[in-house]
């Protein structure tokens, strides 16, 4: 069977003691703990071989995993372990944490197996949720629970807002709760080379600031168009068309009809090409704009 069966199941399972076990749901989460593990480098002592277990439930995830291990310097003072996340079964979780016995686990956003948590109390093994993120949606769900959180839920909970910790204060507990800077942020490159003329000047008119909503799929585009017409003292004029359907390397781009500013797709096309191009520098607006050749959709709006 595929998808790591054999570790799900453990029957193919890596042997502890770990130093460390970091859960990590799928792929975007597998980035975030990509980033821990490099910080960790400049933080643990360079006295001792740490061990360290890292587990997704997604391919997605594994293969981020795997990926960044294989970033990592080899002289790292640490071993990195990739593993699929076992199957949250009761019987799976106290094979889990026998094998793996690690002294501390750590999840990755919010990622609360009931199996995983209890069998982490029942062995006195702590439990630290870093990054946490709640949604009023998945907070509607596990308030149903929260007497079961209050017993089993993580024994440190580090949000990355104040309405995420409010809502995981509910869950599991205020004195458990605490914020931090969300992790995402530490990927963006603040050391940058100053330019002597931002071309990006070019295209926009003086004065005028816009916003660019970018990977924006198909079916989100009403909603959106239906929240900014709802706001119409907010914006004196509001330009919207799909590029999944018309931004095409080397093809012409129709103007957008306007009766007072002259903006044209072409020079939307310009002013993209020319911040994709900064993206050689400037690594996450290369990030933000690559939805758009991968045919994804983008909005503009201009504000006067």
């Amino acid at each position: 069977m595929g998808l790591g069966w054999q570790q799900r199941t453990l029957k193919d399972v890596a042997e502890g003691p770990f130093d460390l076990w970091i859960q990590a749901a799928s792929g975007g989460e597998s980035m975030l703990t990509n980033m821990v593990l490099k910080g960790l480098e400049d933080l643990l002592p360079k006295n001792t071989k740490w061990r360290i277990l890292v587990t997704s439930g997604t391919k997605q995830g594994i293969d981020s995993l795997i990926k960044g291990r294989n970033n990592l310097p080899s002289d790292r003072m640490f071993d990195i372990t990739v593993a699929y996340f076992p199957f949250d079964a009761p019987y799976l979780m106290e094979k889990a944490f026998s094998r793996f016995a690690p002294k501390l686990a750590v999840i990755v956003e919010t990622e609360l197996w009931p199996g995983f948590l209890i069998t982490a109390k029942k062995k006195d093994i702590p439990i630290l949720l870093i990054n946490g993120r709640m949604s009023a949606k998945s907070f509607g769900s596990y308030k149903y629970f929260s007497t079961f959180f209050h017993k089993y839920g993580p024994d440190k909970v580090m949000a990355i807002s104040p309405a995420d910790g409010e809502r995981f204060a509910q869950i599991v507990g205020p004195d458990k709760v605490s914020l931090i800077n969300n992790i995402k942020f530490d990927r963006i490159e603040t050391q940058l080379d100053p330019l002597e003329h931002n071309p990006i000047a070019d295209f926009l008119p003086t004065n005028s600031p816009f916003l660019l909503f970018g990977s924006i799929r198909k079916q989100e585009e009403q909603k959106i168009v239906k929240t900014i017409k709802k706001n119409p003292h907010r914006t004196t004029q509001y330009h919207h068309r799909s590029l999944s359907e018309t931004y095409r390397a080397g093809r012409s781009l129709d103007p957008i009809p306007d009766k007072r500013k002259n903006y044209s797709y072409q020079t939307l096309r310009n002013l993209l090409t020319t911040v994709a191009r900064l993206g050689s520098r400037l690594g996450y607006i290369r990030r933000t704009f690559r939805s758009v050749c991968a045919g994804q959709s983008c909005f503009c709006w201009w504000l006067s």
